[in-house]
C-alpha cells in the first residue's frame, strides 16, 4: 500500500520564487549544520550528486513554498523529467537507493495537484522509454547475463520506478519480455531441456503481463502470445503438468479456433479434459427425442401392448429405448416403423455413438496418461 507523502508547508517561505528559495531554505539551522552541509556540497560534486541535489531541491520547494499545489502541473512535470533523466544504467546501485523516495514524494505531489491519469499515463511512457533504453544497454554491454536474470531486473526495475503508479497499464511489459526471449532464444531452448518447469512458469508470467496489456496493443505480440500458448500446452502434456492443463487449452484453442468451434470445443468436452460435460448433452438428446417421440405419437413395435398406456408408461418406454440405442445396445424389443421414425432413429444412433465413445477415449486418456 502506498503512504503519500503529507506536506507541511511553511509560511515564511510562500511566494518565493525558486532562486529565493534556495538563498533562504537553510534559515531555520544553526550555523554548524550550515557550514556542514555546505561542505558536504562542495566535496560531492559528481554528476549524480548535482542532479541528486536539484531534484531534491525542487521536490522540496514544492514541499514548503506553496499552501496547495493544484495549478502547478509545469513544476511538477519539470520534476519527473528530471527523475527520468536521472536513469543511468551504470549506476544501479545509486538508483536504488534513492529512486523510491522521488517516486513517493512527487507521487504524492502529483496527485495532491490534481494531475489527470492521462498525464500520469504520458509520464509513465516517457520513465517506460528511458526504462527500455537502459535495459538494451545491458543487453549490448552484459551477454554473459541470464535471460531469466534480464527478466527478473527489468520487472524489479518497473516496480523500482512505478510500484506505486496505480495508472491502470505496463504498457510494453510483454514487448520487453519478448525481446529478452529472441534475443537468448538459444539459452531458451536449452532451459525447455534442462529444466522445463522454469521454461513452465516463465511462459505462463508472459501470458499474465499479455492479458494485463491494454487491448489495442495486444496485437503487437498476438503472433508470439499464440507461439507461447502452443508451448505451453506442449511442455505440460510432455511433463507431466496437468494440474491447469484445461486453462492452457483454453488459451491455445480460443485463439486458434472459430468461435463456434470453440463453443463445441469448450462446453460439449472441456477440449478434451471434461469428459463428465457429455452426460447432460446425452441425457437431454435421450430425453428430447422421448418427447417427441410420444408428442408426435411416432410409428413403433412395442414387445407389449400400449394401446392404452398412460403418457408417462410410452415416456418411460422411449427413454429406455433411446437409452438402448445411443448406447449401441438395442435389444430390439422396441423398433421403429415407417420411413420417419427410422430416420429418427438414425440420427439418434448416430448422437449417441459420438457422446458414449467420445466419453469413453476422453476419460481412459485422462486415466492412463501417466
Amino acid at each position: 500500500m502506498f503512504d503519500f507523502v503529507k506536506r507541511i508547508p511553511d509560511p515564511n517561505l510562500f511566494g518565493l520564487s525558486y532562486e529565493e528559495y534556495l538563498q533562504k531554505k537553510y534559515y531555520k539551522i544553526s550555523k554548524v549544520a550550515l557550514d556542514i552541509l555546505k561542505f558536504e556540497e562542495e566535496n560531492n560534486n559528481s554528476e549524480e550528486d548535482i542532479k541528486y541535489r536539484e531534484i531534491d531541491n525542487k521536490l522540496n520547494y514544492l514541499a514548503n513554498c506553496f499552501e496547495n499545489l493544484i495549478g502547478k502541473n509545469e513544476e511538477i512535470n519539470e520534476i519527473w523529467l528530471l527523475i527520468t533523466n536521472f536513469i543511468d544504467e551504470t549506476n544501479i546501485e545509486y538508483l536504488e537507493q534513492y529512486y523510491n523516495t522521488f517516486i513517493q514524494h512527487i507521487i504524492s505531489y502529483s496527485v495532491e495537484a490534481k494531475i489527470s491519469k492521462e498525464e500520469l499515463e504520458k509520464l509513465d511512457n516517457i520513465l517506460h522509454h528511458k526504462i527500455c533504453d537502459s535495459i538494451k544497454s545491458i543487453f549490448n554491454n552484459y551477454k554473459n547475463i541470464h535471460p531469466v536474470m534480464l527478466i527478473n531486473f527489468w520487472f524489479s526495475k518497473r516496480e523500482t520506478f512505478l510500484k506505486f503508479m496505480s495508472i491502470g497499464h505496463l504498457t510494453g511489459d510483454s514487448t520487453m519480455i519478448k525481446h529478452i526471449y529472441y534475443s537468448n532464444i538459444k539459452t531458451f531452448n536449452e532451459l525447455e531441456s534442462l529444466n522445463p518447469y522454469n521454461y513452465f512458469v516463465f511462459i505462463h508470467f508472459f501470458k499474465i503481463q499479455f492479458k494485463n496489456d491494454p487491448k489495442d496493443y495486444k496485437h503487437k505480440n498476438l503472433d508470439f502470445y499464440k507461439e507461447m500458448c502452443l508451448k505451453h500446452v506442449l511442455i505440460a502434456k510432455d511433463n507431466g503438468y496437468f494440474k491447469n492443463y484445461y486453462e492452457l487449452l483454453e488459451d491455445y484453442y480460443t485463439l486458434n479456433l472459430s468461435k463456434c468451434k470453440n463453443w463445441l470445443f469448450k462446453y460439449f468436452i472441456g477440449y478434451g479434459e471434461k469428459p463428465q460435460n457429455l452426460i447432460l448433452p446425452f441425457i437431454g438428446f435421450n430425453l428430447l427425442f422421448s418427447i417427441i417421440f410420444v408428442i408426435f405419437n411416432f410409428n413403433f413395435e412395442f414387445g407389449i401392448n400400449l394401446c392404452h398406456a398412460t403418457w408417462y408408461d410410452k415416456l418411460f418406454n422411449f427413454i429406455y429405448f433411446n437409452n438402448t440405442t445411443m448406447l449401441t445396445v438395442g435389444y430390439g424389443d422396441i423398433y421403429p416403423l415407417g420411413f420417419v421414425s427410422k430416420l429418427f432413429v438414425f440420427i439418434l444412433q448416430i448422437l449417441g455413438f459420438t457422446f458414449s465413445s467420445s466419453f469413453v477415449a476422453l476419460l481412459l486418456r485422462k486415466l492412463l496418461r501417466f
